[in-house]
């Protein structure tokens, strides 16, 4: 699927599939260099699931102040971020220590990671 909700094209999908694949093994390939284990705490694969939850935390949290991070136009809103606090959730590849971030107004109810 695209941005839009419209399904990719064959060759796009083909595309974009051979690009992960791509993408997939010089990971592996850079893990296996540096001794880096796929899973397990300091793992490969846990190491991007947690960076894909904390990324999908940051973005909810400026969909709902209505800003990016350090963006000047939050100055003033009336609502700001406010620190994070520590969770561990539980994967399919293990534990995963997170940073939850926090607004002023305690209004900040995130899914990711949920």
């Amino acid at each position: 699927m695209t941005d839009h909700n419209v399904p990719a094209a064959p060759a796009e999908e083909a595309a974009g599939e051979a690009a992960m694949q791509d993408w997939a093994e010089l990971l592996v390939e850079r893990a296996r260099a540096e001794g880096v284990e796929l899973t397990g705490d300091g793992g490969l694969l846990t190491g991007l699931v947690r960076q894909v939850l904390q990324t999908g935390l940051e973005v909810e949290m400026a969909d709902h102040l209505g800003y990016e991070r350090c963006d000047p136009s939050g100055r003033g809103s009336g609502n700001s971020r406010n620190g994070s606090s520590s969770k561990r959730v539980t994967t399919e590849i293990g534990e995963i220590d997170l940073r939850v971030p926090r607004d002023r107004a305690g209004t900040f109810e995130p899914v990711t990671g949920a």
